[in-house]
């Protein structure tokens, strides 16, 4: 973190802070401490030019949903009004963006990965 150009912090959060799914407010309710924790970090290293943030992707297809049903995923993407699943490509773009030079005066904020899912 002391590095002359400042460090990088990024933490990886849910989207359940924008959405809520009933049976997972326990989820919800860490995911939004994790966020809070974030943004409070933000402000510590921030002198020395170390910057804080969190991405927040949505769902994205892994091999541990091989087993579901046919329709599931087809269930998941007519909710993102983008038509589309994100991939984990999208979410790493996102994280990258925030590591190095485009990152250099972005500090406490979240960005949100997910195709604007929580709209729906």
């Amino acid at each position: 973190m002391r590095a002359a150009g400042g460090g990088r912090v990024v933490m990886m959060g849910s989207d359940l802070t924008q959405r809520t799914d009933v049976r997972w407010s326990a989820c919800s309710a860490a995911a939004a401490a994790q966020l809070t924790l974030a943004f409070t970090w933000a402000r510590e290293p921030a002198p020395e030019r170390n910057t804080v943030n969190a991405v927040v992707p949505g769902r994205i297809p892994a091999q541990r949903h091989a087993g579901l049903a046919p329709g599931f995923l087809v269930g998941w993407t007519d909710r993102v009004p983008l038509r589309q699943l994100r991939t984990s490509a999208t979410v790493a773009f996102g994280t990258g963006w925030l590591t190095f030079a485009g990152g250099a005066f972005i500090t406490g904020e979240q960005i949100t990965v997910h195709g604007e899912h929580g709209l729906t």
